[in-house]
C-alpha cells in the first residue's frame, strides 16, 4: 500500500480504538482534575506541587485524538 492511496477500511481494531479512546478520556479528565487540584493548592500560595499540577493539567488539554491515532488528518 502506497502513501498516496486513501485508507478505505478501519485504521484500528474495535478493541484498540476503545482502549485508546478510554486513554484519551482518562487523560482529559485527569488533566482537568490536576488543574483544579493545582488551583486549590495555590490558594494559600504557589508551591512547586501546585505549579506542577497546573502545568500538567494545561499540557493535557493540548492532547488531541489524532495524537493517539484515533483519527487521521482530513484529506485536502
Amino acid at each position: 500500500m502506497n502513501d498516496d492511496e486513501p485508507v478505505t477500511g478501519p485504521i484500528l481494531s474495535v478493541k484498540e480504538a476503545k482502549k485508546r479512546f478510554f486513554l484519551y478520556v482518562l487523560l482529559r479528565f485527569g488533566g482537568l482534575g490536576a488543574m483544579f487540584g493545582g488551583v486549590f493548592l495555590a490558594q494559600g500560595g504557589v508551591t512547586v506541587l501546585s505549579a506542577l499540577l497546573l502545568a500538567f493539567g494545561a499540557a493535557s488539554l493540548f492532547v488531541r485524538p489524532r495524537m493517539l491515532g484515533l483519527t487521521t488528518r482530513p484529506e485536502a
